[in-house]
C-alpha cells in the first residue's frame, strides 16, 4: 500500500509538471534590489523626451511634463486637442497629435468624420500638418504618423477610393531623420498587409518609402503591428499563428519569444504592446491576465499586469512587479536604462531604472 502510494504521488508530480511547463516558460523576477521605482505623477500614456532626461503625459485633457528622475516641480503645458487619441513626441520642441472628429445629427446620424494630424509646441501653439473630410467617394485618406528608425517621421496619402495596401500611395514626410531618402537603404520599414480585407492581419513585408524594395517576409502566419529593429536586422510583431509575440530575421526565420496566449473557462492570459529596446536586443512587454465576463461579447475585466521583459532570442525571461500596481504600456528610454508605465488601478506614472 505504501509503495501504491509513492508511485500514486510520483505521477501527480509528474503531470503537474507536465501542466506548468506547457502553460508557461521559465520566468525570474526581477529583485528589488536590481530596479528602482520613481513615481511621477497622476496620469497616463507616459512617452519619453528624445534626450530621455523629461516624461510627458497626460491627465484630464492636459499634457504635462516631468524629470524623468522625479525630481522638481511638474509642468502643465497645455491643453490637448478635444478630439486627439494618440501622440508622439515630433522632435524636442513638438508634439504631434492624431485626431479623429465625428459631425452627427441631432437624432445621433453620422454626417462627416475629419481626421487630423495636428503639431502643437510646448508652449501650446498649434499647426494643421494634414486634414481629410471622409468621403469615400472624393477625399483622399491618409494613414497614422510612420516613425522611421532613423528619425523621419511621415504619413502615407491614399488616392479616393483605394485601400492602404495600394501602390498608389505616397509617403510625406513631416521630419527628415539621418537618412537620406535616396540613401542605398531606402528608408527600411516594416509593414503588414492583410490577408483577410479589413482586417489588421497579414503577412510582413520589408518594403521601402519609395517601393524600389519591396520583400515578403512570412507568409500565412497572421501578424500584426510589426516593428523593424533599430539596427534594422530584425522584425518584431504579434502573431497569431504563435498566439504570442514572435520575433523573424530578414530571411522569414520565425521563432516565437515570451509566453503564448493561455485561455481557460474564464480566465484569458496574453501579452501585448512588445517594444524593442534601443539596442535591439531586448523586448519589453505587458503580460496581462483578465477574467472572461462573456465569451460571445469578448467582455473582459483585467485583474493582473506586469512588465516581462525577454531577450530577443527568447532567453532570460524577467518580470517586473511593482507592489499593487497594475503596470501597463512600456515604454523604453533613449538609452535603454529605464522603463515608463502607466498603473492602470492607481492613475499614477512610473520610471523604472534598470540596474
Amino acid at each position: 500500500m505504501r509503495t501504491r502510494s509513492l508511485i500514486i504521488g510520483l505521477c501527480c508530480l509528474f503531470i503537474l509538471g507536465s501542466v506548468l511547463s506547457m502553460s508557461g516558460k521559465s520566468q525570474k523576477p526581477l529583485e528589488e534590489a536590481d530596479f528602482e521605482v520613481i513615481e511621477i505623477g497622476t496620469g497616463a500614456d507616459p512617452q519619453w523626451s528624445p534626450d530621455g532626461k523629461k516624461i510627458s503625459f497626460l491627465f484630464e485633457g492636459w499634457m504635462y511634463l516631468a524629470n524623468a528622475n522625479g525630481e522638481g516641480e511638474i509642468q502643465n503645458l497645455f491643453e490637448i486637442p478635444k478630439t486627439a487619441y494618440r501622440y508622439h513626441w515630433l522632435d524636442s520642441t513638438e508634439f504631434l497629435f492624431r485626431e479623429t472628429e465625428q459631425l452627427r445629427e441631432e437624432d445621433g446620424r453620422l454626417l462627416e468624420i475629419t481626421n487630423r494630424l495636428t503639431g502643437v509646441s510646448r508652449e501650446g501653439t498649434k499647426r494643421t500638418i494634414v486634414e481629410t473630410k471622409q468621403d469615400l467617394a472624393s477625399s483622399f485618406f491618409f494613414s497614422a504618423p510612420v516613425f522611421m528608425p532613423d528619425g523621419t517621421v511621415g504619413y502615407f496619402t491614399f488616392p479616393p477610393g483605394k485601400s492602404w495596401v495600394s501602390d498608389e500611395a505616397a509617403f510625406k514626410v513631416i521630419k527628415q531623420g539621418k537618412m537620406r531618402p535616396d540613401s542605398s537603404l531606402k528608408q527600411l520599414r516594416a509593414a503588414v498587409i492583410p490577408s483577410v480585407p479589413h482586417s489588421i492581419s497579414g503577412d510582413i513585408w520589408l518594403e521601402s518609402l519609395d517601393k524600389s524594395i519591396k520583400k515578403r517576409i512570412t507568409t500565412g502566419r497572421l501578424c500584426s503591428y510589426p516593428e523593424l529593429s533599430p539596427d534594422g536586422s530584425k522584425i518584431l510583431a504579434m502573431c497569431r499563428h504563435e498566439h504570442g509575440i514572435c520575433v523573424t530575421d530578414l530571411q522569414g526565420n520565425t521563432a516565437s519569444v515570451g509566453e503564448r496566449a493561455v485561455d481557460t473557462a474564464d480566465i484569458s492570459e496574453s501579452s501585448t504592446g512588445p517594444k524593442w529596446s534601443p539596442d535591439s536586443k531586448k523586448i519589453a512587454y505587458t503580460r496581462v491576465t483578465s477574467k472572461i465576463l462573456d465569451w460571445d461579447g469578448q467582455a473582459i475585466e483585467n485583474i493582473a499586469a506586469e512588465i516581462h521583459m525577454v531577450n530577443a532570442d527568447d532567453s532570460d525571461l524577467r518580470v517586473i512587479d511593482i507592489p499593487d500596481v497594475v503596470e501597463f504600456n512600456p515604454v523604453w528610454s533613449p538609452d535603454g536604462t529605464k522603463v515608463a508605465c502607466a498603473g492602470k488601478n492607481t492613475g499614477n506614472v512610473y520610471v523604472i531604472k534598470l540596474k
